[in-house]
């Protein structure tokens, strides 16, 4: 797994060093680390440094040479090295020609303080390739997880694989960033909260696609349950309270993240369905422009995301969308908004006038439409549920 040199300059052992080359190179991949510290020679420099390495030098060897100076750092551009840290020991400054160079490779440059230490910047890039590893093997297991539908002792092998110490109840938050934040923003803020003591026992967050998944975990199967639905937790702790003490314990603010928040689950092997259902909630979040949707919430969309991507439901889907697309761009006639806000109002025409700042008599008359392009103008019945159900799979296969 790799980050990139823009995610290596926001680390905190390079905060206050000196970039000589601009921009040059910020999305070049880091892989690896490595140190040019002893005599300098071409021909032995090829297979030392390859691409995508990171190369630290004091750049001793050249100390009184600039010319073999010059000569070893361009022999790392060709090699395709991504990124260059000189400590500022012999050389405060680097020739214009050889600058020029690195910008036209596409090569970041950078000095740093003789009071700063090898192995201190070493270790925080390592410790951040290791965790992106570790992030990225988490969510294979989660892909696995929601993927397929495994028994529930694998699901508990597969929690207990994630977090040792889960306890057996559990509720899980799936938590995007509302505008597209930078990876080193989602990355450091990941860091910061594993740091937290509330995530340092029974509680796990981790990277997960585009944001990342906390599973919140408390109490046993001995707990009083839900005699309707066993698998979900009385009302003693309800989603909304988890969510409560998660934002109080984390700090995050709810206005920057689309927060989609499943059940609370009776026992640890029902947490598929809980990371399912947050990663169900959250899309909803995003199609309605909310902040926080809670699982129990979402009604038909609890029908139709688990098929959203079945053969039958996205034919029945195209079958009653296409030709109200292929009208729209025929004749710019805006049907398939005025359904969308159809939909969104429950099937009123005042509310949809409103919306849209039209006569009732144009909502009508595009509805209409839509039932003529559908074939239902006599189907009183059967016209609202199926357009519903057509136009809430459409917009949805645009989130999830």
């Amino acid at each position: 797994m790799s980050i990139t040199v823009a995610e290596v300059y926001k680390l905190p052992t390079l905060k206050n060093v000196k970039i000589l080359t601009g921009k040059s190179g910020f999305q070049n991949q880091v892989d690896r680390m490595g140190i040019l510290d002893y005599e300098f020679i071409s021909y032995k420099m090829q297979g030392e440094f390859i691409k995508n390495d990171f190369v630290l030098s004091s750049l001793l060897f050249a100390k009184d040479d600039i010319n073999l100076m010059s000569a070893a750092v361009k022999t790392l551009i060709d090699n395709g090295v991504s990124l260059l840290g000189i400590k500022d020991i012999y050389y405060q400054e680097l020739p214009a020609d050889l600058l020029q160079y690195a910008v036209e490779k596409d090569f970041s440059i950078f000095l740093f303080s003789h009071d700063a230490y090898f192995e201190d910047i070493i270790t925080d890039v390592t410790d951040t390739l290791r965790l992106i590893d570790r992030d990225q093997l988490i969510e294979m297991k989660v892909d696995n997880l929601i993927g397929n539908e495994l028994s529930r002792s694998l699901v508990r092998e597969l929690a207990l694989d994630i977090n040792p110490v889960f306890r057996e109840s559990c509720c899980a938050i799936f938590c995007r960033p509302g505008s597209h934040a930078e990876e080193g923003v989602l990355f450091r803020t990941l860091e910061r909260l594993r740091r937290l003591e509330y995530f340092r026992s029974e509680n796990s967050v981790f990277r997960y696609k585009n944001g990342f998944i906390a599973v919140l975990t408390t109490g046993s199967a001995a707990e009083i349950l839900d005699d309707s639905r066993p698998e979900i937790r009385n009302a003693s702790q309800t989603p909304r309270q988890i969510l409560t003490a998660f934002l109080t314990q984390t700090g995050l603010l709810p206005e920057e993240y689309y927060m989609g928040v499943s059940d609370c689950f009776s026992q640890l092997h029902y947490l598929d369905k809980a990371v399912q259902q947050s990663l169900f909630s959250c899309s909803v979040c995003r199609l309605e422009n909310r902040h926080t949707v809670f699982y129990s919430e979402i009604g038909l969309y609890r029908v139709i995301l688990p098929y959203l991507h079945d053969y039958w439901l996205s034919d029945y889907c195209k079958s009653i969308v296409e030709p109200i697309r292929q009208y729209d761009e025929k004749y710019s006639a805006d049907l398939f908004h005025t359904a969308a806000v159809y939909v969104q109002n429950d099937g009123s025409v005042k509310q949809t006038a409103a919306a849209l700042f039209q006569h009732e008599n144009t909502v009508r008359y595009r509805i209409g439409k839509i039932r003529e392009l559908m074939g239902m103008e006599k189907d009183s019945a059967g016209f609202y549920p199926q357009l519903c159900i057509a136009v809430l799979t459409s917009q949805l296969e645009y989130y999830l």
